[in-house]
């Protein structure tokens, strides 16, 4: 994402003389790094792992985001409103390959390629496999 030492003073509420990128990192500039850490990664869960797509994701205004950058955002001091949005976007793409699942199921089901399973037996495979 390049941030600066400017950036990461500013986000992180330290001064940019003391803000390293080495074991003497400030504690807040490394909870800072962390935090935004995990935002990537989130979104490279969304993206299939394509690091090229998180960090075009990251520098390109978001309609969904008051057509703001992600990395604006961090620049910001807003992570936690961007973290917000990464985890409902998750949910939402989640939510919708369960009702993708769920309706080839169904479509087996009505084409008699899937029947259904006793409770019991199915219990008992999954804990066997």
């Amino acid at each position: 994402m390049k941030l600066t030492k400017e950036d990461l003073s500013k986000i992180s509420k330290v001064a940019e003389s003391s803000v390293r990128f080495d074991d003497a990192i400030p504690a807040a500039a490394a909870i800072r790094l962390r935090e935004i850490a995990n935002i990537a990664n989130l979104v490279a869960e969304l993206f299939g792992g394509d690091i090229h797509k998180v960090a075009l994701w990251f520098e390109l205004p978001n309609p969904h985001l008051g057509n703001v950058s992600p990395k604006t955002m961090i620049r910001g001091d807003r992570y936690k409103r961007l973290l917000n949005f990464v985890l409902e976007s998750r949910e939402a793409e989640l939510a919708a390959r369960h009702s993708d699942l769920l309706r080839e199921t169904e479509q087996r089901y009505d084409a008699g390629q899937e029947q259904p399973v006793a409770w019991a037996s199915a219990k008992r495979e999954l804990i066997a496999s």
